[in-house]
């Protein structure tokens, strides 16, 4: 019969084998992922006035998101007023079309 301490034992040895799994192969991941963002340009959309909180805090995150992005592309803040955001919504939405 087995007893609690050997079902835990056990468990701990998987979760033990997946960690290390994890730790050899996310790097290779990671740096597979690099050349894809790099020399493009990103559009952060933001609905509302140039100038506003929102246009700050965008431009601040612009700013810091592109050193964090592997290829270290370049973030472009491109502000849509009119119609409570909608344009904004409405451009986001084709943009994801082909």
């Amino acid at each position: 019969m087995e007893s609690k301490t050997d079902h835990l034992k056990i468990s701990a040895e998987v979760l033990i084998v997946a960690v290390l799994v994890f730790i050899l192969f996310a790097p290779r991941a990671a740096l597979s992922q690099t050349p894809f963002y790099q020399g493009k340009t990103i559009r952060l959309i933001v609905g509302l006035a140039p100038g506003g909180g929102y246009d700050l805090y965008s431009r601040v995150i612009a700013r810091q998101m592109g050193k964090h992005i592997p290829g270290n592309p370049t973030i472009v803040v491109d502000n849509m007023t009119g119609a409570g955001s909608v344009i904004a919504a409405k451009l986001y939405v084709q943009s994801g079309q082909a």
